[in-house]
């Protein structure tokens, strides 16, 4: 208790340290800056979104409160050829010394800031205090008026892409009356960008989209006009040339031999050594990138998506040949490097129940091509021991475990969604048995369990994942438990040990459950 009550004297007195000493390793003719506050004269305008803008802070605090980095820093002498010195230096944080250039960045970053969001007359000024050698520094947030779009054009150069765009205006993030968010604009264009690279667009980036705001004299009413057209010194045939998907190959590569064979299968050239490692159906029906299908960008996204998340697949890339000019079609090369089928690793491990010592260790085995459609096998073998002391009326002091799990993964869902569904969800299915074994000074437990298990997201929404025990089967089974145990615990009219009565006795359960992760 002594010792903890002398931590934290110490740790009040380092700050109060600070005081005295910082000022002695700030140079002569310069301030230290002690405080950096930003306020605002709007409540509509949150100071403390628009910190992160400031450029030079002030020392660092802990608990908001105390300058314990500084005040260990200052616990040194200032001779840095002494290495003792350089060590706490090291440890400790050198007291901020006050730039007015960072001061002025500073400025312009808020006023920046603030006229991104509409507050175009936005200003910002500064109060600096200064005595004896510390500076405190204020940024003030004068934001004034917000300005809002009155008037709301749309401008295209080519109709086909205007009624493109104009088909998915509900999605628009632009309406009248909104405030002239540069964020929201930035949100606009790369929705239009996306809707252009999905229908074949490839061409299109963020140079086809831009804004023109024109202010009103005497108003914070902004004319708003949005501008869909090729980027000068383009050719506008070559800038709105709707591309499909021409040749399409994929070479695989795996460690041990180069490819040497190829095959056709699907209207797709397939490379390898000999036959592919996983078929060419597992492939397929993982691709969206497909023979005359319409080039889009998110195709090539959910390909990623899907070649990853194979186990057997350790990376892959996509290559979208330059099309001659002219040419509507482009060709596409896939290269998918192969993983080491099989793998084996081994974990040990301590452990330490209330002052019982012992050990565990787990020994697991993986095969990740199994039946050459990217299936994954996982075999886990798991042992532990622990020595239990002051446990009387026992005659086994010592407490042993084994058990083994198989797992079997299929990347594929149970039942087929159909042709168009299958490139709309993604998912795996699993079929898992364990068995664990127990045998505790007080009783021995046996338990199996089996599960057939679902797991799938749409691409479109990845964030959401579903997962379905289709039938979940557990068996426990007690052989055998002690007379001791039985009588203090199972047979007694102790309130206190009826819930725990069911907790031994053998016991079936089958279950089916769905849950969901956001």
């Amino acid at each position: 208790m002594k010792s903890l009550r002398r931590f934290l004297f110490m740790l009040l007195l380092i700050p109060l340290l600070t005081g005295c000493s910082a000022v002695r390793f700030v140079p002569k003719g310069r301030s230290m800056l002690t405080r950096v506050q930003v306020t605002s004269n709007n409540p509509q305008v949150a100071a403390a979104d628009y910190r992160n803008y400031v450029r030079q802070e002030a020392n660092s605090r802990w608990l908001s409160t105390l300058k314990v980095p500084l005040g260990i820093y200052c616990l040194s002498g200032t001779d840095e050829h002494n290495a003792l010195n350089r060590i706490v230096h090291r440890i400790g944080e050198a007291p901020v010394i006050y730039n007015d250039t960072l001061t002025g960045y500073s400025m312009a970053a808020l006023r920046m800031a603030l006229q991104s969001k509409g507050y175009l007359q936005a200003r910002v000024d500064t109060t600096l205090t200064q005595k004896q050698r510390r500076v405190a520094l204020t940024y003030r947030l004068l934001p004034g008026n917000r300005s809002y779009v009155h008037e709301l054009r749309r401008e295209f150069d080519n109709d086909t892409v205007r009624r493109l765009i104009m088909a998915d205006s509900s999605n628009s993030k632009l309406y009248k009356g909104m405030p002239l968010d540069l964020a929201l604009l930035g949100e606009e264009r790369t929705r239009i960008v996306h809707r252009l690279q999905n229908n074949g667009y490839m061409n299109a980036n963020n140079e086809y989209v831009s804004f023109v705001a024109d202010t009103l004299p005497l108003s914070q009413a902004v004319r708003l006009t949005l501008r869909v057209q090729a980027p000068r010194g383009v050719d506008r045939r070559m800038a709105y040339q709707v591309y499909r998907i021409g040749r399409v190959s994929l070479t695989e590569l795996n460690t041990e031999e180069a490819p040497t064979d190829s095959s056709f299968y699907r209207n797709i050239t397939f490379e390898a050594a000999g036959h592919t490692r996983i078929n060419r159906h597992t492939y397929v029906r993982n691709l969206f990138v497909l023979p005359d299908s319409l080039y889009r960008d998110v195709a090539t996204q959910y390909t990623y998506q899907n070649l990853n998340a194979l186990a057997a697949v350790n990376y892959s890339n996509i290559h979208y040949a330059q099309p001659a000019p002219g040419d509507s079609t482009v060709n596409v090369h896939l290269l998918v490097q192969l993983n080491k089928p099989n793998g084996i690793s081994f974990d040990l491990e301590g452990t330490n129940t209330a002052g019982d010592f012992g050990g565990a260790a787990t020994l697991t085995y993986t095969q990740r091509n199994l039946f050459r459609g990217a299936e994954s096998f996982f075999l886990k073998f798991r042992g532990a021991y622990e020595a239990i002391r002051r446990l009387e009326g026992y005659r086994n002091q010592n407490y042993t475990e084994y058990g083994v799990e198989a797992t079997l993964r299929f990347p594929t869902l149970p039942i087929s969604p159909g042709e168009r569904n299958l490139r709309t969800y993604k998912g795996s299915t699993d079929f898992s048995v364990m068995y664990n074994s127990q045998n505790r000074p007080e009783f021995y437990r046996r338990v199996l369990t089996g599960t057939w298990s679902v797991d799938w997201n749409r691409h479109a929404r990845p964030n959401l994942r579903h997962h379905l025990d289709i039938v979940s089967l557990n068996y426990v089974f007690m052989p055998w438990i002690s007379d001791t145990f039985r009588r203090t615990y199972l047979e007694g009219d102790n309130p206190r040990y009826a819930v725990l009565r069911y907790s031994y006795e053998n016991i079936f359960i089958m279950r089916a459950a769905y849950g969901f992760v956001y």
